[in-house]
C-alpha cells in the first residue's frame, strides 16, 4: 500500500486514501508486472476508464486520450515505478524479488485475473480524480 500511495503522490502529485471497497470498476485499464521471487506474484494497477486519462496526464505532464498509446506507455511506467519500489520495500526485509516489464490490457470486469491466481492482497484508494486498485496476486 505504501509503495502505490508514495508514487501516486510523488510522480503525479494524487493525494490517495484508502477505501474500504474492494471492488473493480465495471470498465477498467489494468496494467500488470509480474514479479518473480520465492514465488511468483502480478501486481495490478487498475483505473476506471474514466479516470486513466487523467491519470496517464498526471504523470506524463500532458494531455493523454482514451484510445492512445501514450496512455498505455504512462500506465505502464507507473505500473513499473510501483514495481520497483515495492521491490526494495521487499528487498530491505530480505525478500528478493525481480519485476518484469508491464503489460497494458482494457478490461470490462475482473473476472479473467481471478484465474490467474490468488488474490494476496487489494487496496482500493480514492482520489481526487476518481477511485484507483492495486492488488498483489500470486501465481504459485
Amino acid at each position: 500500500m505504501q509503495s502505490g500511495t508514495d508514487i501516486f503522490r510523488r510522480m503525479c502529485g494524487l493525494e490517495v486514501v484508502p477505501t474500504a471497497g474492494q471492488g473493480w470498476p465495471t470498465s477498467f485499464v489494468l496494467t500488470t508486472v509480474e514479479l518473480h521471487g520465492r514465488c511468483s506474484w502480478v501486481l495490478c494497477l487498475a483505473a476506471p476508464r474514466a479516470v486513466a486519462p487523467e491519470l496517464a496526464a498526471r504523470l506524463s505532464g500532458f494531455d493523454v486520450s482514451d484510445d492512445s498509446r501514450d496512455m498505455e506507455s504512462a500506465l505502464e511506467t507507473l505500473a513499473d515505478m510501483i514495481a520497483f519500489d515495492l521491490q526494495l520495500r521487499l528487498r530491505r526485509r530480505g525478500e528478493r524479488v525481480e519485476p518484469l516489464a508491464a503489460r497494458f490490457q482494457r478490461h470490462s470486469d475482473a473476472e479473467s485475473l481471478w484465474a490467474a491466481g490468488d488474490v494476496v492482497k487489494q487496496f482500493t484508494f480514492e482520489s481526487e480524480i476518481g477511485p484507483l486498485v492495486l492488488a498483489v496476486i500470486q501465481r504459485d
